[in-house]
C-alpha cells in the first residue's frame, strides 16, 4: 500500500494548469513504476490528480484496484458491497444531491462523518454532453486567504465546535480546519438545501 504524506499542499487558484496533475495510463492494475510515482507526486504536491485512460473504458476491477494502492474504502450509508457509491440521477434520495442532476456546491466528502476518508476517488463512466464539470478548490489557498483577511480571529476555524453539519440522521460538530503538528485537514460544505450548515457564533463572520 502507498503512503501519501499529509503535509500541507501547494496552493493554487483558477489559473492553475491542470495538465500538471494529469496522468495518462492504460491500466491501474498494470500501472508502471514511473506512472505510479508521477501519480503519488501529484497527490503529495497538490492533493489531487486526474487519471486519463484515453479511449479505454475503465472496468470495475480496475477501479477497485485503488484499494490495493491506497487502502480499503471507508463505510458510506449508500455504498455497495465494494464500497462504491453509484451516482444515479434517476433515483433521487432526500438529502443526497449526488442522486440528482442538481449542482453540487463545493464540499469535502465525508463532512458528516467523525472520521472522513483521506482520499476520494471519482470515476466518470459516461461524460455528460452538457455540464458535468468538476470544480476543485485549494483548501491551502483558502486557509492562506483567511489568515490574511482575519489575522486576529483566523485561529477560530480550528475550534472543535467551529461548524455543525447535519443531513438527515447524520450530524457532526468539528473544526473547519483540523490542525495536527502544523498540518491542516479541511471539513467544509456550502449550504445547498440538502444539508444544514451552522457555523459557531465566533466563526460566522469568517
Amino acid at each position: 500500500m502507498i503512503l501519501i504524506n499529509r503535509n500541507n499542499k501547494f496552493p493554487f487558484d483558477f489559473s492553475f494548469d491542470v495538465s500538471k496533475v494529469q496522468i495518462n495510463i492504460d491500466s491501474l492494475i498494470n500501472i508502471s513504476f514511473d506512472k505510479l510515482n508521477a501519480l503519488v507526486d501529484c497527490l503529495n504536491q497538490y492533493g489531487f490528480t486526474i487519471i486519463d485512460f484515453g479511449e479505454n473504458k475503465i472496468q470495475l476491477d480496475e477501479f477497485l484496484h485503488l484499494k490495493f494502492l491506497f487502502g480499503n474504502p471507508k463505510s458510506h450509508p449508500r455504498a455497495d458491497s465494494n464500497g462504491v457509491v453509484p451516482i444515479n440521477s434517476f433515483n433521487p434520495l432526500k438529502g443526497h444531491l449526488d442522486s440528482t442532476n442538481s449542482e453540487h456546491l463545493l464540499h469535502t466528502d465525508g463532512s458528516f462523518s467523525s472520521s472522513p476518508g483521506n482520499i476520494l476517488a471519482l470515476q466518470c463512466n459516461i461524460a455528460s454532453k452538457v455540464g458535468g464539470l468538476s470544480i476543485i478548490a485549494s483548501a491551502q489557498a483558502a486557509y492562506i486567504h483567511i489568515k490574511e483577511k482575519f489575522p486576529d480571529t483566523y485561529h477560530l476555524v480550528h475550534s472543535k465546535d467551529a461548524i455543525e453539519i447535519k443531513r438527515n440522521s447524520q450530524k457532526t460538530l468539528a473544526p473547519i480546519y483540523d490542525l495536527h503538528n502544523g498540518r491542516s485537514k479541511i471539513r467544509f460544505r456550502f449550504p445547498d438545501g440538502a444539508a444544514e450548515i451552522t457555523p459557531s457564533e465566533e466563526v460566522a463572520h469568517i
